[in-house]
């Protein structure tokens, strides 16, 4: 059978230094076996980091959240509030 990636989101977190979200995430190698059970080859811990263009007082940062969830498909729509807490 074959080995596919898959992607499995983890937690977001303020980039410590830059305006920016990192997004923790684990990349699987996982091959199907012959009995249709799932194995998992290797694991990656790996992020990405989502630049915040900008934050002032005015910034209406429910809009910005929910376009920085729209622009990166490693956070989930479900999560646009936690994006909104990280930026305030």
């Amino acid at each position: 059978e074959g080995v596919r990636k898959k992607i499995k989101p983890g937690a977001m977190e303020l980039h410590p230094t830059e305006l920016a979200i990192l997004v923790n995430y684990e990349v699987q190698e996982v091959q199907t076996l012959p009995d249709g059970k799932q194995q998992v080859l290797s694991r990656e811990q790996t992020n990405k980091k989502v630049t915040v263009k900008s934050l002032t007082a005015n910034t209406n940062v429910l809009l910005l959240s929910q376009e920085i969830v729209d622009k990166c498909k490693l956070i989930h729509p479900s999560k646009v509030g936690q994006v909104e807490e990280l930026l305030h």
